[in-house]
């Protein structure tokens, strides 16, 4: 079974890992389900991220970025130390680790949330939200999605994620809504042309921050 299969697989669980050693960033989706799939077999965490894998593995090429990303996963991987997901960033070691997830709009105060998983730290991602602001302005597509790194403006702190929270790497959660992860049309199961837009930005994004460090 590809890549591809796996991420589309509405029955079984994968850890589809890859490593490229050329860049020191790493992507992560810990609760990555196909399109439909909304609950995940994890009683810890049942809600299932819809389509933020393929979304992931796209973001990674662009950075020519490691990742790892679960499918159906049964654990809440990236809240356990030992799990093999968090296994695998300290065996990468990398200097950025940027996890992608999605949420369904009810509770989020901003389309875009981003979070560090500490207040204490928010200097990071509150930088990183305003560059990316600052560059989908230029879009007219995505000028209008709201964007909040400030600790004080999300719902999505990810303060007990301990993937992004270890002080080993520089660590960003972020949190994607359905209309750039999820197509309207019934037959198309891939994340919609917006969300592959998005991402050109974020990496954009991340290429200028990294310039800062």
């Amino acid at each position: 079974m590809n890549i591809e299969q796996k991420l589309n697989d509405k029955e079984h669980s994968h850890l589809i890992k890859e490593i490229e050693t050329s860049t020191n960033i790493l992507i992560g989706a810990p609760h990555h389900a196909p399109k439909g799939i909304k609950s995940l077999p994890c009683k810890e965490h049942p809600d299932s991220d819809e389509n933020v894998g393929y979304l992931a593995q796209y973001l990674a090429n662009k950075l020519n970025a490691s990742y790892i990303i679960a499918v159906n996963a049964k654990s809440d991987y990236n809240k356990i130390l030992d799990s093999e997901y968090i296994q695998f960033i300290k065996y990468i070691k990398p200097k950025i680790f940027i996890e992608i997830h999605g949420h369904g709009g009810t509770n989020a105060k901003q389309d875009i949330e981003i979070s560090t998983g500490s207040k204490d730290k928010e200097s990071w991602s509150i930088e990183l939200s305003k560059i990316l602001k600052e560059n989908l302005q230029k879009d007219d597509t995505l000028n209008n999605l709201s964007v909040s790194g400030s600790w004080n403006e999300i719902y999505f702190t990810a303060k007990y994620t301990k993937s992004i929270k270890t002080g080993d790497w520089i660590g960003f959660h972020i949190e994607l809504p359905q209309n750039l992860r999820i197509s309207k049309l019934d037959a198309v199961t891939l994340p919609p042309e917006e969300g592959y837009l998005f991402l050109d930005y974020l990496a954009k994004t991340v290429k200028q921050l990294i310039n800062t460090l």
